[in-house]
């Protein structure tokens, strides 16, 4: 069976980018539709920002409510995804995570967290990690990366807690090696309970940065 990867959103009706057949490139969406453009706004020096779209495809806007509206177009009249990604040579468009999860290193980088829980996704010992901004030295004021990570309770199902731990900063490190330096997780949390889903499996991001300000 063929297959090919897309990329839309419900404001763009609903797909903007396909992935030709005959020209697929498995780590990008693909390019946008005919009569569709995309482009990238406030790239930085890797040409990496925020993905905008405009065409016969995109909403005018949304229904009775015109403050969202005029926060969703740029003065041109591109509508703003909300994802960061980057467009190849070739126009392929590559997603590399959300604008509103973007973090900003002590070095002035931009870092997509998605972008490093990538690197984890193939591990059975981790159910589930979340990358989130810190601060490493609270007199200093020096921030770093964080890792909230909760172990596979069936991969470590007779594995006792120090040996977890353990096993789980291990995977960090080899992580770590592969990073940029402006990626790497500088301190490690590892979690006796879940973290709160989506009904898509996704982790709420916004509540648990919440609860971690609260806490």
């Amino acid at each position: 069976m063929n297959f090919v990867q897309g990329y839309g959103l419900t404001e763009t009706a609903s797909i903007l980018t396909l992935n030709p057949k005959h020209a697929c490139k498995y780590e990008s969406v693909g390019i946008p539709l005919p009569l569709a453009d995309a482009r990238i706004l406030d790239a930085d020096d890797q040409g990496t920002g925020e993905i905008a779209a405009r065409g016969p495809n995109i909403t005018q806007g949304y229904f009775r409510n015109e403050a969202e509206t005029g926060e969703l177009f740029d003065d041109q009249g591109y509508l703003r995804t909300g994802d960061v990604g980057y467009a190849d040579r070739q126009g392929y468009i590559c997603l590399t995570g959300r604008k509103k999860s973007l973090m900003v290193t002590e070095g002035g980088k931009n870092v997509c967290p998605e972008d490093i829980e990538e690197h984890f996704q193939l591990f059975r010992q981790i159910e589930q990690i979340m990358i989130t901004g810190c601060i490493r030295d609270a007199a200093a004021r020096s921030e770093g990366i964080e890792a909230l990570v909760l172990p596979s309770s069936e991969y470590f199902a007779e594995v006792d807690g120090h040996a977890v731990e353990e096993e789980i900063r291990r995977l960090v490190r080899q992580v770590n090696a592969g990073l940029l330096p402006c990626q790497r997780i500088s301190r490690t949390t590892v979690l006796e309970e879940p973290l709160e889903i989506t009904p898509t499996h996704k982790i709420k991001r916004g509540k648990v940065l919440e609860g971690l300000k609260r806490s």
